[in-house]
Protein backbone atom coordinates (compact mmCIF):
# COMPACT_ATOMS: atom_id res chain seq x y z
CA UNK A 1 0.00 0.00 0.00
CA UNK A 2 1.38 3.43 -0.85
CA UNK A 3 2.24 6.02 1.78
CA UNK A 4 0.22 9.05 0.71
CA UNK A 5 1.32 12.61 1.44
CA UNK A 6 -1.19 15.37 0.78
CA UNK A 7 0.56 18.63 -0.15
CA UNK A 8 -1.53 21.81 -0.22
CA UNK A 9 0.26 24.57 -2.12
CA UNK A 10 -0.51 28.04 -0.75
CA UNK A 11 -4.02 27.22 0.52
CA UNK A 12 -6.05 30.41 0.90
CA UNK A 13 -8.90 29.41 3.18
CA UNK A 14 -8.63 28.06 6.69
CA UNK A 15 -11.95 26.23 6.44
CA UNK A 16 -10.59 24.19 3.51
CA UNK A 17 -7.48 23.21 5.47
CA UNK A 18 -9.72 21.98 8.29
CA UNK A 19 -11.94 20.01 5.93
CA UNK A 20 -8.89 18.44 4.26
CA UNK A 21 -7.62 17.21 7.63
CA UNK A 22 -11.07 15.76 8.28
CA UNK A 23 -11.29 13.81 5.00
CA UNK A 24 -7.74 12.56 5.46
CA UNK A 25 -8.84 11.11 8.79
CA UNK A 26 -11.95 9.62 7.11
CA UNK A 27 -9.81 7.59 4.72
CA UNK A 28 -6.89 6.82 7.03
CA UNK A 29 -4.22 9.16 5.65
CA UNK A 30 -1.95 11.08 8.03
CA UNK A 31 0.69 13.11 6.17
CA UNK A 32 -0.42 16.68 5.54
CA UNK A 33 2.07 19.24 4.22
CA UNK A 34 1.22 22.93 3.81
CA UNK A 35 3.45 24.93 1.46
CA UNK A 36 3.41 28.68 2.21
CA UNK A 37 -0.19 28.68 3.47
CA UNK A 38 -1.94 32.01 2.90
CA UNK A 39 -4.43 31.15 5.64
CA UNK A 40 -3.51 31.26 9.29
CA UNK A 41 -4.11 28.00 11.17
CA UNK A 42 -6.36 28.87 14.09
CA UNK A 43 -9.57 27.75 15.75
CA UNK A 44 -11.55 27.74 12.49
CA UNK A 45 -9.37 25.05 10.89
CA UNK A 46 -9.43 23.01 14.10
CA UNK A 47 -13.21 23.27 14.36
CA UNK A 48 -13.79 22.05 10.81
CA UNK A 49 -11.17 19.32 11.12
CA UNK A 50 -13.44 17.64 13.70
CA UNK A 51 -11.83 14.27 14.60
CA UNK A 52 -9.11 14.93 12.06
CA UNK A 53 -7.61 17.52 14.39
CA UNK A 54 -4.62 15.26 15.08
CA UNK A 55 -3.83 15.28 11.34
CA UNK A 56 -3.98 19.08 11.40
CA UNK A 57 -1.81 19.36 14.51
CA UNK A 58 0.89 17.19 12.89
CA UNK A 59 0.80 19.12 9.59
CA UNK A 60 4.24 20.18 8.32
CA UNK A 61 4.48 23.81 7.18
CA UNK A 62 7.12 24.58 4.53
CA UNK A 63 8.37 27.56 2.53
CA UNK A 64 8.73 25.63 -0.73
CA UNK A 65 7.52 22.47 -2.46
CA UNK A 66 10.89 20.74 -2.83
CA UNK A 67 11.22 19.50 0.78
CA UNK A 68 7.70 18.04 0.52
CA UNK A 69 8.54 15.92 -2.52
CA UNK A 70 12.25 15.10 -2.21
CA UNK A 71 11.67 11.68 -0.59
CA UNK A 72 8.67 10.72 -2.74
CA UNK A 73 8.77 7.80 -5.18
CA UNK A 74 6.08 9.52 -7.22
CA UNK A 75 4.94 13.15 -7.41
CA UNK A 76 1.48 13.82 -8.78
CA UNK A 77 -0.30 17.09 -9.41
CA UNK A 78 -4.04 17.70 -9.59
CA UNK A 79 -5.85 19.86 -12.10
CA UNK A 80 -9.31 20.64 -13.38
CA UNK A 81 -8.00 21.84 -16.76
CA UNK A 82 -6.62 18.95 -18.81
CA UNK A 83 -5.98 21.04 -21.92
CA UNK A 84 -3.64 23.43 -20.11
CA UNK A 85 -1.39 20.67 -18.78
CA UNK A 86 -1.43 18.08 -21.57
CA UNK A 87 1.72 19.46 -23.20
CA UNK A 88 3.59 19.54 -19.90
CA UNK A 89 2.59 16.23 -18.30
CA UNK A 90 0.41 13.21 -19.06
CA UNK A 91 -3.02 13.56 -17.47
CA UNK A 92 -4.85 10.60 -15.90
CA UNK A 93 -8.37 10.34 -14.56
CA UNK A 94 -8.48 10.01 -10.78
CA UNK A 95 -9.73 6.41 -10.97
CA UNK A 96 -6.97 5.32 -13.35
CA UNK A 97 -4.44 7.03 -11.11
CA UNK A 98 -5.81 5.32 -8.00
CA UNK A 99 -5.58 1.89 -9.64
CA UNK A 100 -1.98 2.54 -10.68
CA UNK A 101 -0.88 3.95 -7.35
CA UNK A 102 -2.48 1.16 -5.27
CA UNK A 103 0.41 -1.17 -6.16
CA UNK A 104 3.17 1.27 -5.17
CA UNK A 105 5.00 0.52 -1.92
CA UNK A 106 6.79 3.85 -1.51
CA UNK A 107 5.67 7.39 -0.74
CA UNK A 108 3.41 9.27 -3.14
CA UNK A 109 3.15 13.06 -2.86
CA UNK A 110 -0.06 14.56 -4.25
CA UNK A 111 0.02 18.29 -4.92
CA UNK A 112 -3.17 20.34 -4.72
CA UNK A 113 -2.92 23.90 -6.03
CA UNK A 114 -4.23 27.24 -4.84
CA UNK A 115 -8.01 27.64 -4.70
CA UNK A 116 -8.12 30.55 -7.19
CA UNK A 117 -5.50 29.40 -9.72
CA UNK A 118 -4.23 25.87 -9.10
CA UNK A 119 -0.60 24.88 -9.71
CA UNK A 120 1.77 26.99 -11.80
CA UNK A 121 3.50 25.56 -14.89
CA UNK A 122 6.77 25.40 -12.95
CA UNK A 123 5.07 23.39 -10.22
CA UNK A 124 3.48 21.07 -12.80
CA UNK A 125 6.96 20.36 -14.20
CA UNK A 126 7.91 18.93 -10.79
CA UNK A 127 5.20 16.28 -11.18
CA UNK A 128 5.52 12.87 -12.84
CA UNK A 129 1.98 13.23 -14.14
CA UNK A 130 -1.28 15.05 -13.48
CA UNK A 131 -4.60 13.77 -12.18
CA UNK A 132 -8.00 15.16 -13.08
CA UNK A 133 -11.47 14.48 -11.70
CA UNK A 134 -14.05 14.05 -14.49
CA UNK A 135 -16.79 16.64 -14.00
CA UNK A 136 -19.24 18.86 -15.87
CA UNK A 137 -17.13 20.52 -18.61
CA UNK A 138 -19.10 23.74 -18.14
CA UNK A 139 -17.74 24.01 -14.59
CA UNK A 140 -15.10 21.34 -13.82
CA UNK A 141 -13.24 23.16 -11.03
CA UNK A 142 -13.97 21.63 -7.62
CA UNK A 143 -13.55 23.12 -4.18
CA UNK A 144 -10.13 22.17 -2.77
CA UNK A 145 -11.42 20.00 0.08
CA UNK A 146 -13.92 18.27 -2.24
CA UNK A 147 -11.14 17.44 -4.70
CA UNK A 148 -8.96 16.03 -1.92
CA UNK A 149 -11.88 13.94 -0.66
CA UNK A 150 -12.53 12.41 -4.11
CA UNK A 151 -8.86 11.62 -4.76
CA UNK A 152 -8.38 10.02 -1.34
CA UNK A 153 -11.63 8.07 -1.65
CA UNK A 154 -10.52 6.59 -4.98
CA UNK A 155 -7.12 5.62 -3.55
CA UNK A 156 -8.77 4.12 -0.47
CA UNK A 157 -11.15 2.01 -2.57
CA UNK A 158 -8.42 0.91 -5.00
CA UNK A 159 -6.09 -0.22 -2.20
CA UNK A 160 -8.93 -2.09 -0.48
CA UNK A 161 -9.83 -3.82 -3.75
CA UNK A 162 -6.20 -4.83 -4.27
CA UNK A 163 -5.96 -6.14 -0.69
CA UNK A 164 -9.01 -8.38 -1.26
CA UNK A 165 -7.51 -9.72 -4.51
CA UNK A 166 -4.20 -10.45 -2.80
CA UNK A 167 -5.92 -12.33 0.00
CA UNK A 168 -7.34 -15.23 -1.93
CA UNK A 169 -8.31 -18.37 -0.05
CA UNK A 170 -6.54 -21.41 -1.59
CA UNK A 171 -9.30 -23.04 -3.64
CA UNK A 172 -8.32 -26.58 -2.63
CA UNK A 173 -8.70 -25.68 1.08
CA UNK A 174 -12.13 -24.17 0.52
CA UNK A 175 -13.28 -27.13 -1.59
CA UNK A 176 -12.09 -29.69 0.97
CA UNK A 177 -13.63 -27.76 3.85
CA UNK A 178 -17.03 -27.48 2.18
CA UNK A 179 -16.85 -31.14 1.14
CA UNK A 180 -16.41 -32.15 4.79
CA UNK A 181 -19.29 -29.86 5.82
CA UNK A 182 -21.48 -31.59 3.23
CA UNK A 183 -20.46 -35.05 4.44
CA UNK A 184 -21.10 -34.11 8.08
CA UNK A 185 -24.57 -32.84 7.14
CA UNK A 186 -25.27 -36.17 5.42
CA UNK A 187 -24.00 -38.07 8.43
CA UNK A 188 -26.30 -36.28 10.87
CA UNK A 189 -29.19 -36.45 8.39
CA UNK A 190 -29.84 -32.77 7.71
CA UNK A 191 -32.69 -31.95 5.35
CA UNK A 192 -31.33 -31.04 1.89
CA UNK A 193 -32.51 -27.42 2.08
CA UNK A 194 -30.95 -26.91 5.49
CA UNK A 195 -27.77 -28.57 4.24
CA UNK A 196 -27.57 -26.16 1.28
CA UNK A 197 -28.07 -23.18 3.61
CA UNK A 198 -25.36 -24.42 5.96
CA UNK A 199 -22.88 -24.96 3.12
CA UNK A 200 -23.66 -21.50 1.73
CA UNK A 201 -23.19 -19.92 5.17
CA UNK A 202 -19.80 -21.61 5.65
CA UNK A 203 -18.76 -20.61 2.13
CA UNK A 204 -19.50 -16.95 2.90
CA UNK A 205 -17.60 -17.19 6.18
CA UNK A 206 -14.54 -18.66 4.45
CA UNK A 207 -14.35 -16.11 1.65
CA UNK A 208 -15.07 -13.11 3.86
CA UNK A 209 -12.53 -14.08 6.51
CA UNK A 210 -9.01 -12.70 6.78
CA UNK A 211 -7.66 -16.06 7.91
CA UNK A 212 -4.08 -17.03 7.14
CA UNK A 213 -3.26 -20.22 5.25
CA UNK A 214 -2.00 -21.76 8.52
CA UNK A 215 -5.30 -20.96 10.26
CA UNK A 216 -7.26 -22.50 7.39
CA UNK A 217 -5.18 -25.68 7.58
CA UNK A 218 -5.91 -25.91 11.31
CA UNK A 219 -9.66 -25.48 10.75
CA UNK A 220 -9.57 -28.05 7.95
CA UNK A 221 -7.84 -30.61 10.19
CA UNK A 222 -10.36 -29.93 12.94
CA UNK A 223 -13.44 -30.44 10.76
CA UNK A 224 -11.86 -33.55 9.20
CA UNK A 225 -11.40 -34.95 12.73
CA UNK A 226 -15.09 -34.30 13.46
CA UNK A 227 -16.06 -36.13 10.28
CA UNK A 228 -13.83 -39.13 11.10
CA UNK A 229 -15.28 -39.39 14.62
CA UNK A 230 -18.84 -39.22 13.28
CA UNK A 231 -18.09 -42.01 10.81
CA UNK A 232 -16.87 -44.24 13.65
CA UNK A 233 -20.12 -43.88 15.60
Amino acid sequence: MPSIRVVLVEPYYEINIGYVARVMKNFGFKELYLVKPRAQISGIARRYAMKGRDVLERAVILDSINPAIKDAELVVGTTGKTSDTSLLRQTLSVRTFAEKVSSIQGRVAILFGREPSGLTNEEIKLCDYMVTIPANPEYPILNLSHAVAIVLYEIYMATRKRAVKEHKIPRNYATLFLDYVSKICDNIEFHDMKKDNIILAFKKIIYKSNSTEKELRTILLFIRKIYVLLCKN
